[in-house]
């Protein structure tokens, strides 16, 4: 086994950024992952330092915009295209109004949004972890509900090759090693109506009642931790490790 593909999503809810490696670390996400995200106005919160669910943000429930928009990520720009419109930005993204003024010129029913900034990101869940998908799992899925294939649907950081449809969950609590990180698998990732996006240019209605019908707790990928320092490199082997006794 093997990691043949990783990503990072610096904005969450919009287009990710391949990568050769990435350097982690315990209690620490994939860096720059989930960094950056677009706040709706009708659903503040309190402290933008402090974590926060993904009801707060926009991203692929509440519309199909940010999907349909290609990013090229660029070491020291972005380029967001839609159409015949652009625009870029000197990267990081911090401290500019100039993206949530483009999305509302592109959309105006969009909510008013604004860019927020957290170091250990904007993910899903509160823990420090990442993701791994496997594409045959991601097949047999797409294969069983009639839907196109699609890694992006599951906006993973990691996929994997040469692993049977979802024997990825059957290392849940189990140490793996990822060339030289050793990490922690902690759970599966349970999927939201955002997976009705397809990256493709549309929406699958209805996807979370057809995959129920080969997944039946709406699975699709795992999360891991990482136990111990080291960097990830595309193409490093995996292998799988017992359950921690203590």
């Amino acid at each position: 086994m093997q990691i043949e593909a990783l990503w990072r999503y610096p904005l969450k809810g919009m287009a990710g950024e391949s990568c050769s490696f990435f350097d982690l670390a315990p209690n620490m996400g994939i860096p720059g992952d989930r960094q950056f995200a677009l706040m709706r106005a009708d659903r503040p919160f309190a402290d933008i330092a402090q974590w926060a669910p993904k009801r707060h943000f926009m991203h692929g429930m509440y519309t199909t915009l940010l999907s349909q928009i290609t990013i090229r990520w660029q070491t020291d720009a972005v380029r967001f295209e839609y159409g015949d419109e652009a625009l870029e930005l000197p990267r990081p993204l911090d401290q500019t109004t100039a993206l949530c003024d483009w999305l509302a010129h592109l959309d105006s029913s969009l909510p008013q949004l604004s860019l927020v900034n957290h170091v250990r990101g904007w993910a899903d869940v509160s823990q420090p972890v990442w993701s791994m998908i496997n594409p045959s799992t991601v097949q047999a899925i797409a294969d069983a509900t009639g839907t196109p294939f699609s890694m992006a649907r599951y906006r993973g950081n990691a996929w994997l090759n040469q692993v049977a449809p979802f024997e990825e969950l059957n290392w849940v609590g189990r140490i793996i090693e990822c060339g030289a990180v050793r990490c922690r698998v902690v759970e599966p990732i349970v999927r939201c109506k955002a997976t009705e996006v397809n990256w493709l240019g549309s929406r699958d209605l209805g996807f979370l009642d057809q995959l129920e019908t080969i997944s039946p707790d709406l699975v699709c990928g795992i999360y891991l931790e990482t136990l111990s320092s080291g960097r990830l490199h595309l193409g490093d082997s995996i292998s799988i490790g017992s359950v921690p006794t203590d």
